[in-house]
């Protein structure tokens, strides 16, 4: 197959078949959508184990918001669900932030700062701004994000070693740190 690839120029003719199967994903939202200026966002589902992708943006944002808990005023935290592949779309989904873009439009426009966790403590965290780098979107996949973008801040690990775990059993959290899990919640209470 490999060698019919290549002689059809990398091209290889196939089909994969799915059994769909119903889910219903949940937003869980703290904080008070009508005042905040900061949405700070992060998925919580996963396929296999899921600890750098992504139970560690979870854990994270669990921390901050036991740090913040007195400024949830002016910050909402959401941790949304459905963000895998999703059969309707018959692409990468984020299913779970359109739905939270759908169900708070206003959050998305009065917002000063979109902060998104994903896929930390496996490295010292790195801030991306989504104005700079296209790669936020992979993040934040909302069909208006061309709209956003530029109130976007992405904190996030090593994804190269995001790949290298990325939807196995391998993610189990043996590539994560301590240290760089709160380095992480330092940089992310530091966004908001």
């Amino acid at each position: 197959m490999a060698r019919d690839a290549y002689w059809n120029r990398g091209r290889v003719d196939g089909y994969v078949d799915v059994e769909r199967k119903q889910h219903r994903g949940r937003n869980i939202i703290v904080g008070d959508a009508k005042s905040a200026d900061v949405l700070c966002v992060t998925h919580y589902d996963c396929l296999k184990k899921g600890a750098l992708d992504n139970a560690s943006g979870v854990a994270v944002l669990l921390q901050a918001v036991a740090r913040i808990r007195n400024n949830l005023d002016r910050i909402l935290i959401a941790f949304c669900g459905t963000e895998e592949i999703c059969c309707e779309r018959g692409h990468y989904g984020g299913r779970g932030y359109s739905a939270l873009r759908t169900e708070h439009p206003d959050v998305f426009e009065r917002v000063q700062k979109i902060v998104v966790v994903d896929s930390v403590g496996n490295v010292e965290p790195c801030v991306l701004k989504g104005s700079e780098d296209p790669t936020c979107y992979s993040a934040l996949p909302i069909s208006s994000f061309g709209e956003v973008r530029h109130k976007v801040h992405l904190v996030f690990g090593d994804m190269k070693g995001l790949m290298s775990v990325y939807h196995s059993d391998d993610d189990d959290g043996r590539n994560l740190s301590e240290l760089h899990l709160e380095q992480c919640v330092d940089v992310v209470c530091s966004q908001l």
